[in-house]
């Protein structure tokens, strides 16, 4: 595990979580500050287009040219794409919550990434916390790790040709073996099944493409 570049340190304000990724070398675990840190780290595991992500990946030393302070920061992750593209995020509950000498320092860091042509991005809450987008996150992403055998693929084929147009998910688990429940999870983690994970929770029994 990486060593963030800040020490982390429980707190009455914060609530140290593990992270067991799928975006990194085997065993990958990222340490973050707060359940909605963790949240914003089921997003990056699902979105296709990440390739990796660092949590406190560097603190930068600013220097303020109206105080002629040096200001340390530390952003909460560095994200790395597919396209090559790099972002650093600041993950904060409501951006308009922010202390002003807090929203100094990240402009400070802002223009700091502009100079050096990055990238850097404040997501919040209304962003992360999206209902029932996270809640699907949380619920599949021990199956995402899973990784897709043979015998899902098989199931997989049986499906299509059982529901060419695709069927309810209560539907599918009823015709088959309570066995089985794992290989759906694992196929709609992985998008070979697909349901709209932003309108609607999969216990609400939505439906299912194939």
């Amino acid at each position: 595990m990486k060593t963030p570049a800040r020490k982390m340190k429980p707190s009455a304000v914060k609530n140290i979580c593990l992270f067991a990724s799928v975006k990194s070398e085997k065993g990958k675990i990222h340490r973050v500050e707060s359940l909605l840190e963790k949240d914003f780290c089921y997003h990056l595991d699902f979105a296709k287009n990440v390739l990796d992500f660092e949590t406190q990946p560097e603190t930068f030393s600013l220097f303020d040219e109206v105080t002629k302070k040096y200001n340390r920061y530390t952003p909460d992750f560095l994200v790395h794409f597919s396209d090559g593209k790099k972002v650093y995020f600041e993950v904060k509950p409501r951006s308009e919550n922010l202390k002003k000498a807090y929203m100094a320092k990240l402009d400070l860091f802002r223009e700091y990434c502009d100079i050096r042509g990055y990238t850097f991005e404040i997501v919040t809450r209304d962003e992360i916390s999206q209902k029932p987008l996270v809640q699907n996150f949380q619920l599949l992403h021990k199956y995402l790790r899973a990784g897709i055998e043979q015998p899902d693929l098989r199931l997989l084929k049986a499906l299509k040709s059982q529901y060419p147009s695709g069927t309810n998910f209560q539907k599918i688990v009823q015709a088959l073996n309570p066995s089985q429940l794992v290989e759906i999870y694992k196929l709609l983690a992985v998008s070979l099944l697909k349901f709209d994970m932003e309108t609607i929770y999969i216990a609400d029994n939505p439906e299912v493409a194939l």
